[in-house]
């Protein structure tokens, strides 16, 4: 289950998109293998947050989105998935919307967020999905930046090296949480020492490889005792800022 949770940062250092959008939703259902069931969305003032739900609602990240605080998108089914996240974004960004300037093409805000509510499915085996969704909106709102928020744990473990090239994000958050596996273990709660120290090693290894390739990597770690370490580990792996999760790991 997703909670809201405190978060503070540190850094080191409508026209031709619908008519696109159903050409490439046929395209999808050729060679995408995740499709999710519902999609959950929030509005911020600064951002938007979509949350694709493989439907077990299992996460143990520490994602910002609470059912609580959000909305289920409409129109959503498996084959219909690309085109109400796009026409959403396009609307929410549209003039007669939007209190930016330049008619809301995204370069004043957080812009748009993807994650997952599954541990299972992390937001990045739906790279299909969100590079079409990215490259839609694009045609008409170029500045917008998308981020995506990860657990490192990833069915294409290539993916690391093609963030920005193949899919088209801006950053992403990576949740390392802790600078061991023991401590990682006890915040995801896993009992299961050998996963914990396999799905640690995916996690730095997906951070190391974004970041030698280029790519922005904010590391989201727990507050209390995982602070020091992590961040130093952030670090060392090459995330360029931090996010420390306060009410998690304490």
């Amino acid at each position: 289950m997703m909670h809201k949770l405190a978060s503070r940062s540190c850094s080191f250092g409508f026209k031709s998109l619908s008519r696109k959008s159903n050409l490439f939703e046929k395209k999808i259902q050729a060679f995408s293998t995740k499709v999710p069931s519902s999609i959950l969305y929030s509005s911020s003032g600064d951002a938007l947050h979509f949350c694709f739900s493989s439907g077990d609602d299992t996460s143990t990240q520490p994602f910002v989105l609470s059912k609580e605080e959000s909305e289920f998108l409409a129109d959503i089914t498996e084959e219909n998935v690309i085109l109400p996240i796009a026409d959403y974004i396009e609307s929410h960004y549209a003039i007669e919307n939007s209190d930016q300037f330049v008619g809301g093409m995204g370069e004043n805000d957080n812009g748009v967020w993807f994650s997952s509510d599954s541990d299972s499915c992390d937001i990045l085996d739906y790279s299909d999905i969100l590079k079409e969704i990215i490259y839609n909106v694009k045609q008409n709102r170029h500045g917008i930046p998308f981020g995506a928020y990860s657990s490192g744990i990833v069915n294409d473990p290539d993916i690391a090296s093609k963030l920005k090239s193949d899919i088209g994000l801006s950053t992403i958050q990576v949740s390392l949480l802790s600078s061991t596996p023991d401590g990682y273990a006890s915040i995801r709660q896993i009992s299961d020492m050998s996963q914990a120290q396999r799905d640690f090693g995916s996690v730095c290894n997906f951070i190391a490889i974004a970041s030698e390739n280029g790519f922005p990597v904010t590391a989201a770690i727990g507050g209390g005792k995982h602070t020091g370490g992590a961040s130093e580990l952030a670090k060392a792996l090459g995330a360029v800022d931090i996010v420390i999760y306060d009410d998690v790991g304490i």
